[in-house]
């Protein structure tokens, strides 16, 4: 099949990282796939890295190149998209995200024969204006997890549900990997690494997580460790700024935007996500995949995510002192990384982004 993967860009955020990763899946499994991205490139390093990773795993990649929040730009981008369709004749378009899931709708709407267009939701807080709302009930819905599912059936009925998939090689533990990547940190060998993935924005809730650094640091002072955030975005000075009247500042570093996150994974010795509200927490599914403990908050998407799986430690409520006791508690594990994965074995099969693709190979060739 020719399939066109559409998203708004090559950001370094959940969503995107699970379409590059279906995107190459699909292309091992025989298939023609391109990965459209609404908005123009930005030049930053990840996105060059996931270019190389296109082109050595046969993905092509095209930018409509729309300059982010420009309406009348996307009528442009609409355009070209509308354009290559006709070129490219696609046999699947599958859409992620609310801006890609309008123009692709519009580019269904104008395509002169059958073309198939699915749609995953990705986010419980995913919203459409009430045109495209519409047009997507004749679309094929996929929720990415159950508690995105629980939402949603209430507008677009019981729909097909494919949760997101990890690239296991990818982040799967080796402990040489794991030396090289804490050299690489300047990390010694007694000092604990506790790892954050996200944008940094409200719904993230990082503060959360450095209010509760803070609290373990007065109750173990002895406890060697360092706090890493990885990621950016319109927080980064108000969280610097919170971490400086904790007086934390010499156990956080802000690692901005990585292109080497399985390494830093490697090097961590927890993970942590204290965020309001996900879709399929891709970030928490790499640090599974990683053999990390993780300290999460208690949300219903990392409940559905990690339920019956070793090493999780769900925070009791959303307070800084209940998540100090769930960092806590997975610092305190005593279980190796590879016991860990092994218990986790039948869970990392279930997530594998190869069972991904087949599933959306089978959704695309039944519909």
């Amino acid at each position: 099949m020719r399939i066109a993967q559409v998203v708004c860009s090559l950001e370094c955020s959940g969503a995107e990282r699970i379409v590059a990763d279906l995107s190459l899946a699909l292309a091992r499994r025989g298939h023609e796939v391109d990965f459209l991205t609404i908005d123009r490139l930005t030049g930053e390093e990840f996105e060059k890295e996931e270019l190389r990773r296109f082109e050595r795993g046969g993905v092509r990649h095209h930018s409509f190149g729309r300059r982010v929040g420009s309406r009348s730009q996307a009528l442009v981008s609409s355009f070209r998209f509308w354009a290559r369709n006709l070129r490219r004749k696609y046999d699947v378009l599958h859409s992620h995200l609310s801006m890609p899931d309008a123009i692709a709708c519009l580019v269904r709407l104008c395509t002169p024969w059958a073309l198939r267009h699915f749609v995953t939701i990705h986010s419980t807080r995913q919203r459409w204006d009430a045109v495209t709302s519409r047009l997507l009930r004749r679309r094929s819905i996929v929720y990415s997890c159950e508690p995105i599912a629980s939402r949603f059936r209430p507008v677009f009925g019981d729909r097909r549900i494919v949760r997101n998939g990890v690239d296991l090689p990818r982040f799967g533990f080796d402990d040489s990997r794991r030396s090289r990547a804490r050299r690489l940190l300047s990390c010694d060998s007694g000092s604990r690494l506790v790892v954050s993935l996200s944008r940094l924005h409200e719904g993230k809730n990082v503060a959360t997580a450095l209010r509760a650094v803070g609290i373990l640091r007065a109750q173990r002072p002895d406890l060697n460790a360092r706090f890493l955030v990885c990621g950016d975005g319109r927080e980064r000075e108000n969280l610097d700024r919170l971490a400086r009247d904790l007086a934390i500042q010499d156990q956080v570093e802000f690692l901005g935007v990585r292109t080497d996150v399985a390494d830093i994974l490697h090097a961590a010795d927890v993970f942590v996500s204290a965020s309001l509200y996900e879709g399929m927490p891709m970030a928490a599914l790499e640090a599974l995949a990683s053999g990390l403990p993780c300290a999460l908050s208690p949300i219903p998407e990392h409940e559905d995510v990690t339920r019956g799986v070793a090493g999780c430690f769900l925070a009791a409520d959303p307070t800084p002192g209940a998540f100090a006791q769930a960092i806590g508690a997975a610092l305190d594990m005593t279980l190796s990384r590879e016991a860990l994965l092994d218990s986790r074995r039948e869970f990392l099969r279930g997530i594998s982004i190869d069972r991904v693709a087949a599933e959306y190979e089978d959704a695309y060739e039944t519909v």
